[in-house]
């Protein structure tokens, strides 16, 4: 049996962070190692994580440089064949440990495996079904890896951080499509058509604090991302990053008619989860 280490970075998200830890204690998994990383929340969090820590392989509440660092501490500290991060407002549906396990388990040559996703409000009221397509490392590249993958229905093999190291710290907003872009370059990455994780949009989070601010520093991050893993395709060698650039809005055409086809645009309206 793989051992799991799931990742929870945290901060001043004690309305959602025990909905968080209960996802991931009630897969049932015996061979879990869940970590927790709080950067020294001054609402109830501490109160909440110290709730639940008999079953916490380590947590910690302490200043931290954000996030990315966060994630970074918690990752470093991983010991399982298979890891994972989820956010402190995001929740795991139930079976997908055993799902991701059984997949890794079947498909020796997969390092990373992504699910399906619903996008859910304040109050956990579904909004929308994020069904993936598929990975296509090109359009990946196009698009940025982060909106080809939905971040909490995401896991990968241990070994994958000997290859490429961890979060890069000095992304704010996109370190999850950045990791994910260097995944693609040396690895295999499959979809499994699964609802793997309920990803929650409030006006608390992240990405939508600081919105203008935000948004600059995004665009920059996801232009970096393509320019990174670009030059790490074999295209690179035949089409110089400035002429590719302008291929690349094609490939926002083509995701757009793949999921139309495939009928995202219009799956599970009006559910409530």
């Amino acid at each position: 049996m793989y051992k799991i280490s799931i990742i929870t970075p945290s901060y001043n998200q004690g309305a959602f962070l025990e909905a968080t830890i209960q996802s991931v204690l009630s897969q049932n998994y015996p061979g879990l190692e869940y970590i927790v990383i709080d950067g020294g929340s001054t609402d109830n969090s501490v109160d909440i994580i110290k709730k639940y820590e008999r079953y916490l392989t380590y947590w910690v509440s302490e200043k931290d440089n954000g996030q990315t660092e966060a994630i970074n501490k918690g990752l470093r500290r991983a010991t399982g064949e298979i890891v994972a991060w989820i956010n402190s407002d995001d929740v795991y549906t139930p079976k997908t440990f055993d799902a991701v396990v059984h997949y890794f388990e079947t498909h020796a040559d997969v390092a990373m495996v992504f699910g399906d996703a619903h996008i859910v409000d304040h109050d956990g009221h579904f909004l929308f079904h994020k069904k993936a397509l598929p990975f296509d490392r090109l359009m990946g590249i196009c698009i940025g890896c982060g909106l080809l993958v939905t971040q909490p229905a995401v896991f990968w093999r241990r070994t994958v951080f000997d290859a490429i190291g961890y979060l890069d710290e000095s992304f704010d907003y996109n370190m999850d499509g950045e990791f994910w872009s260097r995944v693609a370059a040396r690895y295999r990455i499959e979809h499994i058509p699964q609802l793997f994780a309920l990803q929650r949009y409030h006006d608390q989070a992240k990405t939508v604090v600081n919105f203008g601010k935000r948004q600059a520093r995004h665009k920059h991050e996801m232009l970096l991302e393509q320019q990174r893993s670009y030059a790490c395709h074999p295209l690179s060698r035949l089409l110089p990053y400035p002429l590719f650039r302008y291929v690349a809005p094609l490939y926002r055409v083509k995701r757009f008619i793949q999921r139309l086809i495939h009928g995202h645009y219009f799956s599970g309206y009006g559910q409530r989860v």
